[in-house]
């Protein structure tokens, strides 16, 4: 089934598109009578906005990544728990990722991030890194904090 886009709402209610999205954004410009037409029609349809649109529009995705070897061990699995409850008290969501201590998976989650698929990571480095893409990354303003190891050559915090 195709997903619903914004325009196909406000096709639907013969609105405006600036319109639809004011009103599903709570804007006061919107009188509450359309917010609640536009609201009740979206759910009829199924309308789910387009996170990756939504993130583009904002500059940001309002999630972190918790980038770690793997999920076995609780030195990894604990403070993954623990900083997710955090976050989500702070408006974000965390997501684990899991390089399996291989450096090509670590290498290309982390040109992955440079993509600004996340607002920030935290990081239990692959073993063999260089620390390159991590300096890389930290250059371009993307918030890492390292967590069990230190690169050699990047000041991250630890």
């Amino acid at each position: 089934m195709a997903s619903i886009r914004l325009r196909d709402l406000a096709a639907a209610l013969g609105l405006d598109i600036s319109t639809v999205s004011r009103a599903l954004r709570d804007d006061p410009r919107v009188l509450p009578a359309t917010r609640d037409l536009v609201r009740s029609e979206a759910d009829r349809m199924g309308y789910r906005p387009n996170a990756t649109a939504r993130a583009l529009a904002l500059g940001r995705s309002s999630t972190v990544w918790f980038l770690i070897p793997g999920m076995q061990n609780p030195v990894e699995r604990e403070p993954a728990w623990h900083a997710g409850l955090r976050l989500l008290e702070c408006g974000y969501d965390l997501l684990v990722v899991q390089h399996y201590n291989r450096e090509d998976v670590y290498r290309r989650l982390l040109d992955h991030l440079a993509t600004g698929a996340a607002d920030g990571a935290l990081v239990i480095p692959c073993a063999g890194s260089d620390g390159v893409r991590e300096g890389e990354l930290a250059q371009v303003g993307l918030p890492l904090v390292f967590l069990d190891r230190h690169v050699e050559g990047v000041s991250i915090p630890v």
